[in-house]
């Protein structure tokens, strides 16, 4: 049998377990919506690149979808709230553009 890649994401005190689907921020797991964990997922793999609503749409939703940015907006905005616990990840908005998941740093 042949061995699979990793399907475990780590930044920082954020795991995120795509086969199970699951983040935990320092070992305690936060409940996600199925496209609240596809949104952060996808921030999480292309960390520091600014991501427009637009790509998200493109990349998350079937192409026949109806999506407004008002919803990119919304999701991100729960996301936030879900992730305040962490001490290594947050969401910075690139105003007038879209998104880009930063690591903190520590000084």
């Amino acid at each position: 049998m042949e061995r699979q890649p990793s399907a475990r994401m780590m930044i920082g005190d954020v795991c995120i377990d795509v086969r199970q689907r699951v983040v935990t921020i320092k070992n305690v797991p936060v409940e996600f919506t199925c496209k609240e964990f596809d949104i952060f997922h996808y921030l999480c793999q292309h960390k520091d690149w600014a991501i427009t609503k637009q790509q998200m749409i493109d990349a998350l939703w079937d192409i026949s979808a109806e999506v407004s940015y008002h919803t990119i907006e919304n999701m991100v905005y729960k996301i936030r709230k879900k992730i305040q616990s962490s001490s290594s990840v947050m969401i910075q908005t690139m105003i007038g553009y879209g998104y880009k998941l930063i690591e903190k740093t520590h000084e």
